[in-house]
C-alpha cells in the first residue's frame, strides 16, 4: 500500500558533524544501525489508522523524508524532500510474532539501503493481534528532529 506524504523543511545540504560521525561508523561496519520496534495495536485499529499515521509521522519529521546521496569522493550530502510516497508493507494473517521477525531479520546491509528507499519502512501485520513496526535509521536524523 503506498502512503503518499507532504511535509516541510525540503532542502540539500552538507551532513552535520553527528550525522557525518554515525555515517562514517555504519560504513566502517558495514551495515546500518537502525532503530524501530514493533507494538501492538488497539482492537478495532484499520488498515486505513496506520496509513493516517505513517503519514502524519513521514509529514512531521524531516528526518524521517531525508535521504543521503553521493557527493564525490567524499560523504554523502542530506536531501530532504518535502513530499513522496513510501509502501506500508501489509502482511495479512498473520501474528504479531511474524511481524517482530520481519522487522528484526529485514535486511539493511549498508547506509543507503533502506527496503523502502528512504530511512524508514513501516509494516502491519493483519490478523487477531495487529501490530506495526517503523525502524527509522538515526543515521538520516537531524539535530532538530526529535
Amino acid at each position: 500500500m503506498r502512503v503518499t506524504f507532504e511535509g516541510s523543511g525540503a532542502g540539500s545540504g552538507p551532513l552535520s558533524w553527528g550525522q557525518l560521525d554515525i555515517w562514517l561508523k555504519m560504513t566502517a561496519v558495514g551495515h546500518a544501525m537502525a532503530m524501530g520496534g514493533v507494538r501492538p495495536l488497539p482492537p478495532g485499529t484499520t488498515l486505513d489508522d496506520v496509513a493516517g499515521e505513517l503519514r502524519f509521522l513521514m509529514s512531521r519529521y524531516e528526518c524521517l523524508r531525508t535521504r543521503l546521496v553521493p557527493d564525490g569522493d567524499g560523504p554523502p550530502r542530506q536531501v530532504v524532500h518535502g513530499s513522496g510516497s513510501i509502501e506500508l508493507e501489509v502482511l495479512d494473517h498473520v501474528d504479531a510474532g511474524t511481524v517482530e521477525a520481519r522487522f528484526r531479520d529485514a535486511p539493511s546491509t549498508t547506509p543507503t539501503s533502506g527496503r523502502s528507499g528512504w530511512p524508514s519502512s513501516a509494516t502491519a501485520g493483519c490478523a487477531a493481534t495487529s501490530s506495526w513496526s517503523c525502524p527509522t535509521s538515526s543515521w538520516t536524523a537531524p539535530a532538530r528532529c526529535s
